[in-house]
C-alpha cells in the first residue's frame, strides 16, 4: 500500500502500461474519491500529461459515466475514500479493466 503522494510513480508505471497495450487517454477514466483539485497524484499527472486532465472526475460526479479502463486513486485515504460504496460507484464504471491505488491509511 502506498501513501498517497507514492502514488505517482505507480500511475505513472500503469498509464504507461495501459498506452502500451493500446489504450488511449480517451478511453481511460482517473477517479479520486476527492475533488481533483486536492488529488496530489491526479495534479501530478496532469502536470505531465495535460492530455488526462479532461479524463480526471470525483467518484460521485460519474454516476451513468462508462469507460474501457477505470484508474481509482486516492482509495482509503480517509474514511470516507475507504467506503465500499465510493468503491463500488467508481469501479462499476469500468468496462473492461480497474487499477486501483489504495494508501496506507486504508489497511487495518
Amino acid at each position: 500500500m502506498e501513501k498517497p503522494q507514492d502514488q505517482w510513480p505507480q500511475l505513472q508505471k500503469a498509464i504507461s502500461e495501459l498506452e502500451q497495450d493500446g489504450f488511449q487517454p480517451e478511453d481511460i477514466l482517473l477517479l479520486t474519491p476527492f475533488k481533483v483539485a486536492n488529488s496530489q497524484v491526479l495534479q501530478a499527472l496532469m502536470e505531465h500529461s495535460p492530455q488526462y486532465s479532461e479524463r480526471m472526475c470525483n467518484v460521485a460526479s460519474v454516476k451513468g459515466l462508462e469507460a474501457p479502463v477505470v484508474v481509482l486513486v486516492d482509495m482509503g485515504a480517509s474514511a470516507w475514500a475507504a467506503n465500499p460504496k465510493v468503491e463500488y460507484v467508481g469501479a462499476s464504471r469500468a468496462r473492461v479493466k480497474v487499477v486501483v491505488f489504495t494508501t496506507a491509511q486504508s489497511v487495518k
